[in-house]
């Protein structure tokens, strides 16, 4: 890799009116938590059996959602081993501090990782995929069946029952789903044209990420392997061409383990947040990655042979000024260290460390493994994000309320940065990238609107025959209705 980067451009995404939303109260069955700026309420929000162990595993920014359409939103997470197996909804029947939330078992299929994958039937409810790991060595597609909470399982792929054939790590947005497995690859599946790619290269084994790191038009992954007695860990992008991932690239060999992909610093190219022992933000300059390491002592390893840190990251705007914080958790933090933390973006060169809980840690099991952030309590979406862990066992979800006296935010939602994804659908509109810009078509009028790669809003506009709209190289998402298609201006 190459020498280490050293700055960090702000992340332009345009805060709303900074206007006080005055700071909530944390009620007396919670505890208030100060945290550098901002101030949490913890809360239990959930307890399953005594035996489950719970997971909310997932290398995506959007997983706290509305599944069923009544505004309020919920929590996909997973019991893996033991206990009541399946994959699980947390729903949210009303908002508050805590709300109120009832767990329904969508799938009775073991789910050690489990993402939201968009509504991919059009029946207005959520859809989901889950990877079992080693209690099934399965990853399935989780589908609607038209009123929540009934769904169907689909098996995608089983990878055998050797000792390392495990799935892991999964994400997917419109019907595409990418997942990673200890047996060493990478496999992707399109829900919309019934296809599967997989690659073997002993290479992935925990997290997975996706995003067009190099602009030709395909959304390719990235995976990271931790182990310390594995020859190949690291951290590895592997490029898509439409058909087969074609090539794949080492971009550090680190011992990473949460990965996450976003474009930070607002330059078109797609970055890795990545957190192991270190928390490190990966620079993507367009034919190589840059590390800017912003925490050397977030996690500890399990043993010399292992470096299991349980380590996930998340990112969000939490203190609401306008660039995105990063949310890290580990179940085995250092000696003096947090187990839950958030990083602070303050100009272009300085992050600051803030911890959160240093309770509810212990290295001798998976928790807390899995960190969602996004509006828990708002049903608006003008909020402050708030944080999700599992803690205190393995059967103990916990939300961390954002009540921070802090102006109006604008989180993250599915259009912005990767969330974005063309479903295979013709959205009456053709387009056309040409010199300098594109061209879209349509015969009837078409209310249109276009986001760059960082989520921002570019334009909203009518089309109705052909208009020319000029924008620089990069890749564009336009969006008509609740599709949407990938264009790469070159």
């Amino acid at each position: 890799m190459r020498n280490k980067a050293i700055m960090l451009a702000t992340l332009m995404v345009s805060p709303l009116f900074a206007v006080s939303l005055n700071a909530q109260i944390c009620p007396s069955s919670c505890t208030t938590i100060t945290s550098g700026p901002l101030t949490f309420c913890r809360c239990l929000i959930y307890t399953g059996g005594s035996s489950d162990r719970i997971q909310l595993v997932t290398d995506r920014s959007v997983t706290i959602v509305d599944v069923d359409g009544d505004s309020i939103r919920d929590i996909p997470f997973g019991v893996w081993y033991l206990g009541t197996q399946g994959a699980y909804v947390l729903k949210q029947t009303s908002p508050g501090i805590p709300g109120t939330f009832t767990a329904y078992r969508i799938s009775p299929q073991p789910a050690y990782g489990i993402t939201n994958i968009g509504d991919i039937n059009d029946d207005g409810i959520e859809d989901f995929a889950s990877a079992g790991h080693w209690e099934n060595h399965s990853v399935y597609m989780i589908v609607s069946d038209g009123a929540f909470p009934s769904y169907h399982d689909t098996l995608l792929r089983y990878h055998g029952s050797g000792s390392y054939d495990d799935p892991n790590s999964i994400v997917g947005r419109g019907g595409l789903i990418y997942w990673s497995s200890y047996d060493g690859s990478v496999s992707f599946y399109n829900a919309y044209t019934n296809t599967l790619v997989v690659r073997d290269d002993d290479l992935c084994g925990d997290g997975i990420a996706f995003g067009d790191f190099n602009l030709d038009g395909y959304i390719d992954a990235a995976c990271s392997n931790y182990k310390a007695d594995w020859p190949n860990h690291g951290l590895y992008v592997f490029y898509f061409n439409g058909s087969s991932f074609y090539r794949v690239d080492t971009i550090d060999n680190g011992r990473w383990q949460g990965i996450l992909a976003y474009d930070i610093n607002g330059d078109s190219l797609i970055d890795i947040i990545g957190v192991g022992p270190t928390t490190s933000v990966l620079f993507n300059r367009g034919g190589y990655f840059e590390e800017l390491r912003i925490d050397s002592s977030l996690s500890q390893g399990t043993g010399a042979s292992d470096r299991n840190p349980f380590a996930r990251v998340n990112i969000a705007d939490l203190d609401c000024d306008g660039d995105m914080d990063i949310v890290a958790a580990t179940a085995c933090p250092p000696s003096g260290e947090a187990m839950l933390k958030w990083y602070e973006q303050v100009d272009t060169t300085t992050w600051l460390k803030h911890p959160i809980d240093f309770s509810g840690s212990s290295c001798s099991g998976p928790y807390p493994y899995g960190v969602r952030v996004g509006l828990l309590d708002e049903i608006t979406d003008t909020g402050r994000a708030d944080i999700v862990i599992v803690k205190d066992g393995r059967n103990k979800i916990y939300a961390y309320y954002n009540i921070s006296d802090v102006g109006a935010c604008h989180p993250l939602s599915y259009d912005d940065g990767t969330e974005v994804l063309e479903k295979s659908q013709d959205l009456g509109l053709k387009i056309a990238p040409t010199t300098g810009g594109i061209t879209l078509t349509s015969s009837i009028p078409i209310r249109v609107e276009l986001f760059n790669v960082a989520g921002k809003l570019v334009g909203k506009f009518e089309v109705s025959g052909t208009r020319f709209v000029p924008l620089p190289s990069g890749v564009f998402f336009v969006k008509v209705g609740s599709e949407a298609r990938k264009v790469v201006v070159r």
